[in-house]
């Protein structure tokens, strides 16, 4: 049998065998990658994406701003939508950290419209989105002002009920904090028997269980028989910390000479000797008294006088040998103590340690935990205030027919909603802009999830309740399938003023993306590793929007214009999109005519700019058969300085069809 990896097939040839096992030498790829709309540019989109970052961010950009991601299912709008949240949230925190030198805006709220759950009313649910963003965001005041809107804006009675129920799930909030912060209080308390009696693993617990043999003889000679020395060992340590200091270890360590067994008795027999040698010293110094005492008591006591005068000289040695008793009992007395108490004033420095060690975290927890109670408790006053006022106002107007209220303020549907969800986002919209955000980004995806006519529809509710210039409305739309017919695509293309087209705008192809789903796990590029953005880091104190306009520029722009469009709105596109574009390219001329002929939206001149391009090498000069063209190239040709390139325009023409529909 042939292990080759080739066969011969029935003309002779031999071929190989792609599905053969070939020995495991290098490491294996991912056998299977997720369809994610995060990861790294494996598509080369962050280049043209940044310009429209800048341009959300931008503090001189005008609003109302509407931009449109385009492309068909699977194309990667939603990751580039995503992308592009990401860089104008790197730029709003970076321009945050720049200060008022930063040409973008540091203070901007992102809002997620769901297409899928905004079927049934979406200005009802965009306005939900910006509520729940408002009330979410890092700024402090912003909940508060989105509740205060609402209480302006909406129904009284149903403005009411909404502050009443923020106000009791801050109470609860309030409520269960406090409760943390006295149960973090308790462990504080009882830290030294956590420590003890729980803790395994500690120095304490270690050191005990590992001299609980010289521990428990210790203990069992001063009369502890109980079986849990260990524990008794335990009681022991945590009652001298209770005493800190040398105070507290001099009185434990005279405890320990009387209290326990063993200890008494030797006193007993120190006192017992010393009152021995007082007695004998005494019977030395005072003899002669004696032997009068005995004389007086006849000439039967004189053997006994005889004896003590010849050993009168032993009452020393007796009294010198129970000083020495004394002290040996005394002695012996405190070296059991020390060496009862020892084991004891070492477990009492572990124990210190250990807590040192849990006190200063459990003094962290506790002081953060202060901290938010605190801020609970003044979010909680605050909205009592307004919920009071709120019940004031409800009380004195009345509330109109159906507004009924359960949690959210936007949750209900109907006109009195709609009108509710309205008057919210114009609140929004007119409250000072030291107030509010500065910029408020409402990014509506999953567009694909509704039927063309129901996404189409969304748009044309969602886009006019957005038009002040605080709002930027992005939204992923499958052109062709939205804009299906001509008046559909019209429709959409005034929706969706500035364009952003995934396919057009993809600059390396899919060489890399397929490399990276084919790369062993080691080497995966990040789009295939989950929440890595791979997001380069953007300048926030510069914007290459504020580039100034190159000589000659402006003059070609006026020239092209009459190619653009032939109203005020498409040549408005026509430089607005221009701006974005010119970042991307040094030939700006060829692309300026390029972007003119896309924003024209003729299918002629379209397809002579094709044309003109079309079987030539991208050395070859341009060249046109259509009038209008052959006489704008001649005044893009004047700008450049020389004949225009095939490869320019191809350039000019890759980069202008990613602003399109």
């Amino acid at each position: 049998m042939n292990d080759s990896s080739q066969i011969q097939t029935l003309t002779g040839r031999t071929e190989p065998v792609f599905g053969s096992p070939t020995p495991a030498t290098e490491e294996q790829g991912i056998p299977h990658s997720a369809d994610k709309p995060h990861g790294s540019d494996a598509l080369g989109l962050d280049n043209a994406l940044t310009s429209l970052a800048e341009l959300i961010v931008h503090k001189r950009a005008e609003g109302p701003l509407t931009v449109g991601i385009f492309g068909g299912s699977g194309s990667g709008k939603s990751f580039a939508l995503n992308r592009l949240l990401a860089m104008v949230e790197q730029l709003r925190d970076g321009a945050g950290a720049v200060g008022a030198s930063s040409p973008f805006l540091s203070r901007i709220t992102v809002a997620r419209l769901d297409a899928a759950r905004a079927s049934g009313n979406p200005v009802n649910a965009l306005a939900a989105s910006v509520y729940d963003a408002l009330r979410t965001s890092p700024a402090a005041d912003q909940a508060g002002l989105a509740d205060e809107i609402v209480a302006n804006s909406l129904d009284p009675r149903a403005a009411a009920r909404a502050a009443t129920e923020r106000l009791m799930e801050l109470r609860r909030k309030l409520d269960a904090e406090r409760q943390g912060l006295h149960e973090l209080s308790g462990r504080r308390a009882r830290l030294a028997e956590t420590v003890l009696y729980q803790t395994s693993g500690s120095r304490i617990d270690s050191y005990a269980r590992s001299n609980r043999g010289s521990i428990d003889n210790r203990l069992r000679a001063f009369g502890f028989d109980n079986n849990d020395t260990l524990a008794t060992y335990k009681d022991l340590v945590r009652d001298v910390a209770e005493r800190p200091g040398l105070i507290g270890r001099i009185s434990t360590f005279v405890h320990a000479m009387w209290a326990f067994r063993g200890q008494t008795k030797l006193l007993v027999y120190a006192v017992v000797f010393y009152v021995l040698a007082w007695a004998f010293n005494y019977a030395q110094l005072n003899l002669p008294a004696w032997e009068g005492w005995l004389r007086g008591f006849g000439d039967s006591w004189l053997p006994v006088i005889t004896f003590v005068q010849k050993n009168a000289s032993w009452l020393g040695t007796l009294r010198s040998a129970c000083n020495w008793l004394v002290l040996a009992f005394l002695a012996l007395n405190v070296v059991r103590a020390f060496r009862f108490v020892s084991p004891i004033y070492r477990g009492v420095s572990h124990l210190n340690a250990d807590m040192d060690a849990r006190r200063h975290e459990l003094d962290h927890l506790v002081s953060n935990q202060t901290r938010l109670v605190n801020d609970l408790s003044s979010d909680a006053d605050a909205q009592a205030r307004r919920a009071e006022e709120a019940e004031r106002r409800a009380a004195a107007q009345g509330a109109r027919a159906g507004a009924a209220q359960v949690a959210s303020p936007f949750l209900k549907n109907g006109g009195s909603a709609d009108a509710d969800a309205r008057a919210f986002l114009a609140g929004v919209a007119a409250t000072p802009e030291d107030r509010r955000p500065q910029r408020i980004v409402v990014a509506v995806d999953n567009l694909d999830a509704v039927t063309a006519s129901q996404a189409l529809a969304l748009l044309e509710e969602v886009t006019p309740a957005l038009s002040h210039p605080v709002y930027v409305t992005v939204a992923s739309v499958d052109a062709d399938a939205v804009g299906a017919t001509p008046d559909a695509r019209s429709r959409l293309t005034k929706l969706l003023q500035t364009p952003f087209n995934v396919a057009n705008a993809i600059s390396r192809g899919y060489g890399t993306f397929v490399k990276g789903l084919l790369a062993p796990a080691s080497a995966a590029t990040p789009q295939l590793a989950a929440d890595s953005s791979g997001l380069r880091a953007l300048d926030a104190a510069a914007s290459v929007l504020d580039t100034p306009m190159r000589p000659g520029e402006a003059g070609l722009l006026e020239t092209l214009s009459t190619i653009a469009g032939r109203s005020p709105r498409r040549v408005l596109q026509f430089i607005n999109l221009y701006k974005l574009a010119r970042t991307r390219s040094t030939a700006f001329a060829p692309l300026a005519l390029a972007l003119a002929v896309e924003c024209s939206g003729d299918a002629q001149l379209k397809q002579a700019l094709l044309n003109g391009v079309a079987g030539k090498a991208d050395d070859a000069e341009v060249t046109f058969d259509n009038a209008q063209l052959t006489s704008a190239l001649k005044a893009v040709a004047l700008i450049n300085r020389h004949a225009v390139s095939v490869g320019q325009m191809r350039e000019g023409m890759a980069i202008a069809s990613a602003y399109t529909a």
